[in-house]
């Protein structure tokens, strides 16, 4: 299990975070991921040097609460009356139920997609197509123009041998 910690910058100071003997500098506001024995020991030095002047104390893992609080002060109310929110929501949403059903599978019948899995998974698939379809709708994008450029983008990386790996761009 991983668990996170956050530090911040103050100033043009460099942050510091200490663990046991580990050095992790954070020139700004970042998360840093712990394993869980550290997480669990609640244990590392910060340490900030700003304008020359070191400042070293013993840090706790921060408490839920207090990364509520902190976590706000990043937050803004974001105006989403759009035609395009609900159907992205929605085919979001969609897709975690293939999902959730798909993990099901595999965590209860042992990867063997049954009869009644595949009608399950058709009626979720046919709403994620439902609500894809309303966001190329939107977008004034027909389902065909995006299924051309999406193989045409697909075998261009499989001849240039770069179909696996990560990035839109490759």
């Amino acid at each position: 299990m991983r668990c996170v910690i956050w530090t911040y910058r103050l100033g043009d100071g460099l942050w510091e975070a200490r663990l046991y003997g580990r050095a992790f500098l954070v020139s700004s506001f970042e998360f840093l991921v712990l394993s869980e024995d550290l997480w669990m020991a609640g244990r590392y030095r910060l340490r900030r040097e700003w304008r020359g002047v070191r400042e070293e104390r013993d840090m706790a893992t921060i408490s839920f609460g207090k990364y509520q609080t902190e976590s706000r002060k990043t937050w803004s109310l974001i105006h989403t009356d759009h035609a395009i929110v609900y159907p992205t929501l929605g085919l979001v949403n969609e897709a975690g139920e293939v999902a959730g059903k798909i993990k099901k599978i595999f965590r209860d019948k042992e990867g063997v997609i049954a009869e009644d899995d595949r009608a399950a998974l058709k009626d979720e698939l046919g709403d994620v197509l439902w609500y894809l379809t309303q966001i190329c709708t939107e977008l004034d994008l027909s389902l065909e123009e995006v299924a051309e450029q999406n193989i045409t983008k697909l075998f261009d990386r499989l001849e240039r041998g770069v179909i696996g790996g990560e990035g839109d761009v490759r």
